[in-house]
């Protein structure tokens, strides 16, 4: 098969022997700059948009088409559908002056590019060699085009072209993700190539001249915030807490059914769940929501890996407010069930999809709720200060931070309401000279948020990192970000995570509050026993006078905690409760040879 192509300045036209469909594109240059919320308009797909300095705005469709009906065998009619070409058309917005160009005086000669250095110049090379690249994939996927349609097949005009629209949404799809897989980085790299030809040229690399000054903090590479602008409140939900972790009821309506059901909000899973677990329990067979022409995909959240299939709801509502989510992954699991919680927690996941598209509050003061602001222009106010965060390629959200113990530092951290913990940190810096029985001060943007958190599960952290199963969700094994900040410092005061325009909003109040921690000496664990009931028992000990009077050995069963019965508590709340949260002492009552015992405990 011969090609021939035939270039009119950004026009491409190109012609296949003995193929019907022609292909045409060209790119223009916006006259409109682009800013953050029209990042969002022209790429929605984009992981960053408060970082982008170039967005390409791709139209295309299929021209000239149409249904055609012929006689089969047995002289039914059958219709196919026909096409004359695919018009691709690309509009670049490029941003113009601002924080995110630097001077050529700063350009540090680097052959590997950073992120954070760029000129105006060298942005709109890279913009024009994305459009350029996006072509060129559109022209060799093609072929693939003209062979999906030529398998439709239908007994009316209508589901033929509908079809037809289908199988083009699905190959628009796959040769964008081949685009966006490769875009980013070739495009930096033609324009990284442009700076070190032009600092060659102009001798800005000689070795005397050689740049070395400090990276602008990321920070000053975005917007700021809009502060003449009024916040909007779309909905607000009461949310229950699992660990310190929010979840919220939500609507969804499946085929003729209305369902409701609880879902954790999670910034640690790739996509938004449903457990097929909870609509099988709602008789609603998978099929209902199935769809079985996506294949089955690997998926990360915060609790692992799984295999999910695509699902699809007609309507998703949160308080009344309709969301945008119609898709979720399937998976077949129940979460947070026993034995470390007292009944199954969720029915389903709110995850990164989620939060990417809405301005998302949480906030514990009472009544603990859930509000959702409309992300347009949104500001957190005066009372509220803010930090730059974003995605790495593992689809985490993560801050430039600093974990800071005498001489150790440990840089950049993951964002994950879906952990309960304070504070973990990755298994690469276990290893180093680390002193865990001693607290930690976390500062993020030369903010100090806190300066005595104690990473208390360090022998557990260690257990998981070599767990295949836990390596599978990419972030215990990473370098940078080296930690992982929790609900146990995030569910301390009101946080805001507006991840649309790059940014966590934190109550002030973060300053003043302390990281709780277990130093009592007593560990409490929930266990199985040989009847499959749950029960809470002893399963560490330190040698502290408050734990040691009490007379309590490892497996001894607690009945009862400050007058509570342990086994309408969750794992969470004994840890609370002994780290301090609810008062300086504990009421415990315990199973013994004899009977019961009860007596209080200082914890701290």
């Amino acid at each position: 098969m011969k090609t021939h192509i035939i270039f009119f300045c950004s026009l491409i036209v190109v012609r296949i022997a003995n193929a019907d469909l022609y292909f045409k594109a060209d790119y223009s240059i916006s006259e409109e700059s682009l800013t953050t919320e029209k990042a969002w308009e022209v790429n929605p797909k984009s992981p960053n948009p408060h970082l982008q300095r170039w967005a390409l705005n791709r139209d295309v469709h299929i021209e000239g088409l149409r249904a055609t009906e012929k006689a089969n065998s047995k002289n039914n009619t059958i219709f196919h559908v026909q096409a004359d070409g695919v018009i691709s058309a690309t509009k670049i917005y490029l941003r113009t002056d601002g924080p995110w160009f630097r001077d050529f005086s700063e350009f540090q000669c680097d052959t590997t590019p950073n992120s954070w250095f760029s000129v105006k110049a060298g942005n709109k090379i890279a913009a024009v060699y994305a459009a350029t690249l996006w072509h060129e994939i559109l022209k060799t996927k093609k072929d693939i085009l003209e062979l999906l349609l030529q398998k439709v097949s239908a007994s009316s005009s209508e589901i033929a072209l509908l079809k037809a629209k289908l199988l083009f949404n699905f190959w628009y799809e796959t040769t964008e993700k081949e685009w966006l897989d490769k875009v980013s980085a070739l495009a930096r790299k033609e324009e990284w190539q442009y700076y070190l030809k032009f600092a060659r040229e102009n001798k800005i690399c000689n070795q005397k001249q050689k740049n070395t000054s400090t990276p602008p903090p990321a920070e000053a590479l975005v917007e700021l915030p809009n502060e003449a602008m009024q916040k909007v409140l779309l909905t607000r939900a009461p949310a229950r807490r699992w660990g310190g972790r929010y979840s919220v009821r939500l609507t969804l309506d499946v085929s003729d059914k209305i369902l409701v059901g609880q879902f954790l909000l999670d910034t640690g899973t790739q996509e938004s769940i449903v457990s097929l677990l909870w609509l099988e329990g709602q008789g609603i067979p998978s099929e209902l929501v199935l769809v079985k022409e996506v294949l089955p995909k690997k998926i990360l959240w915060t609790f692992g890996t799984g295999v999910v299939q695509q699902g699809v709801v007609l309507r998703t509502h949160l308080s009344g407010y309709a969301l945008f989510l119609k898709t979720f992954s399937l998976l077949d699991v129940e979460l947070f069930g026993p034995p470390s919680f007292a009944a199954a927690c969720c029915d389903g996941v709110l995850g990164m999809d989620f939060f990417k598209n809405y301005v998302v509050e949480l906030d514990p003061r009472a009544p603990t709720e859930v509000k959702i602001w409309d992300k347009n222009g949104f500001s957190g106010g005066s009372d509220y200060f803010w930090i730059e965060v974003s995605q790495n390629n593992y689809g985490d959200f993560k801050s430039h931070c600093e974990l800071t113990q005498n001489k150790n530092k440990i840089y950049g951290a993951r964002w994950d309401t879906g952990k309960e913990e304070a504070l973990l940190i990755h298994s690469p810096w276990i290893k180093k000279d680390i002193n865990y029985a001693e607290n930690f001060a976390l500062s993020c943007a030369k903010q100090v948020f806190a300066s005595k958190i104690f990473q208390n599960n360090h022998d557990i952290l260690i257990k998981k990192s070599i767990s295949e199963d836990v390596k599978d969700s990419n972030f215990t094994d990473q370098k940078y970000p080296g930690i992982t900040i929790g609900m146990g410092f995030l569910g301390r005061a009101p946080v805001i995570f507006d991840f649309p325009h790059g940014r966590i909003w934190f109550s002030k109040k973060h300053f003043e509050l302390p990281v709780f921690n277990n130093e009592s000496g007593l560990k409490l664990t929930y266990k199985l026993n040989k009847n499959k009931d749950r029960e809470l028992v002893v399963s560490s000990l330190q040698n502290k006078a408050s734990v040691e009077k009490l007379g309590l050995t490892i497996g001894t069963k607690v009945i009862e905690m400050d007058l509570k019965s342990t086994l309408d508590m969750d794992q969470s709340e004994i840890n609370d409760r002994l780290s301090g949260v609810y008062g300086d002492k504990v009421i415990l009552k315990w199973k013994t040879h004899n009977g019961y015992k009860i007596a209080p405990m200082m914890v701290r």
